[in-house]
């Protein structure tokens, strides 16, 4: 018997000492083996496509690589355990070079377009928690434990701080929280890509500060109320890869920010996903911004008790029942 293509998929899926001696990096899913090369799956564009990369290795490699004795021993006592008695070294061999793999057709699903509950909230909530009435240092109002909090709100400063008159004081900073039901994705999901968008209502820039506005986590006491204390809870890794700029901020339309890896692996699949924005170079750095006497930079979007142009997660994932590559894949 020889070992198929679909048995070399799955193994290699499941011992990263069968991926070491094909030269293989990482641990997104191989979809295929062909004489020389190995494709990886790793991720979805926004359309649900699937995006796949190649590696190409010469055959000499491969067979180098399967013809050591460290791979027969792997064989005959480690990964390839449950199936050495079964297929000797040439036959693995073989399997690779006459290995013919059919078009995989892979399945996905997404979320939909997820919102925060308006008020009076039930699972998921939106809103900010800040710190005002100040007169401090930056520093003091980036660590303080907050003061006031809101959550009926139509819209407000996604970012937002304000200067006191004193020189070099600030007065307030705000840190906005959204929180989405994301519990339909399901356990066992794999998660690969997603979006958060939020619709600009306006902005200004009364310190000459031009922030950026990025995402990130937040944790809030309650999932259904913001609280004073919430504005200490929000993290400091971002959660995509580029900020949004100032000049690039519509006032007009939705703003959207694709999740990286970090942004992926906080999506909740079976239950609340707990998201925030800040702004990077000032608050989350810890960085004094410009200070104009009594004034304000800030970046103002729709929240969701505006009743429209609420913010918006929406998350592509695949499923153990419909996403299993091994099976997918046609016999050599």
């Amino acid at each position: 018997m020889i070992l198929t293509g679909k048995h070399l998929v799955d193994l290699a899926n499941k011992s990263d000492l069968v991926r070491d001696y094909l030269g293989v990096p990482g641990w997104n899913n191989i979809v295929k083996i062909t004489n020389n090369s190995v494709h990886r799956l790793v991720g979805f564009n926004e359309n649900g496509d699937a995006i796949i990369n190649a590696q190409f290795i010469g055959s000499r490699k491969y067979k180098d690589r399967l013809t050591t004795n460290q791979m027969i021993r792997l064989i005959e006592d480690g990964a390839f355990k449950h199936l050495g008695k079964r297929f000797g070294m040439e036959e693995y061999y073989d399997a690779i070079f006459t290995y013919k793999p059919t078009a995989a057709k892979f399945a996905f699903a997404t979320t939909g377009d997820l919102k925060p509950d308006a008020d009076p909230e039930t699972s998921t909530v939106d809103g900010y928690a800040g710190v005002t009435g100040q007169d401090s240092a930056w520093t003091v109002i980036v660590n303080h434990v907050g003061t006031l909090a809101f959550d009926s709100a139509a819209s407000g400063g996604y970012v937002q701080f304000v200067s006191s008159s004193t020189n070099n004081q600030f007065a307030s900073n705000f840190r906005n929280a959204f929180l989405f039901d994301t519990s339909s994705i399901g356990a066992g999901a794999t998660i690969s890509s997603g979006y958060f968008k939020g619709y600009g209502s306006s902005k200004s820039d009364g310190l000459s500060a031009t922030p950026t506005i990025n995402i990130y986590a937040s944790n809030p006491a309650s999932d259904t109320a913001m609280a004073a204390g919430d504005y200490d809870s929000f993290g400091s890794t971002a959660f995509c890869d580029t900020a949004i700029t100032y000049a690039g901020w519509s006032t007009a339309g939705y703003n959207q920010f694709n999740l990286n890896s970090s942004g992926i692996a906080a999506v909740a699949a079976t239950g609340i996903t707990k998201l925030g924005t800040l702004n990077p170079e000032y608050d989350v750095a810890d960085s004094q911004p410009n200070w104009v006497s009594g004034s304000q930079s800030v970046i103002s979007g729709y929240f969701a008790d505006n009743g429209s142009n609420e913010p918006i997660l929406n998350v592509t994932y695949s499923t153990g029942s419909t996403f299993k590559f091994a099976t997918m894949m046609g016999v050599g």
